[in-house]
């Protein structure tokens, strides 16, 4: 819902989760892990789930979606 949200009211081709998945979500956890506040150290823990499973985004085939289709590139992903 979130990258729906954005990708409609910003009219961008993908939301900040499949962002992520581009730039590598290791790389987003070595900078959000060294955060001071809460919530970037929750979100650094979320992301180490996935690391620490081997999905690092596109590079890996698995992220917060599937590669090479993700589906926020669904014609039908913003219905």
């Amino acid at each position: 819902d979130i990258d729906k949200s954005w990708m409609v009211n910003f009219n961008m081709p993908k939301g900040p989760f499949g962002i992520l998945d581009t730039i590598g979500l290791e790389t987003a956890w070595h900078v959000t892990k060294n955060q001071p506040d809460k919530a970037s150290q929750a979100f650094a823990a979320l992301l180490k789930t996935y690391v620490d499973a081997g999905k690092l985004g596109e590079k890996s085939g698995e992220g917060f979606y599937k590669y090479p289709k993700p589906k926020y590139k669904n014609p039908d992903f913003l219905v």
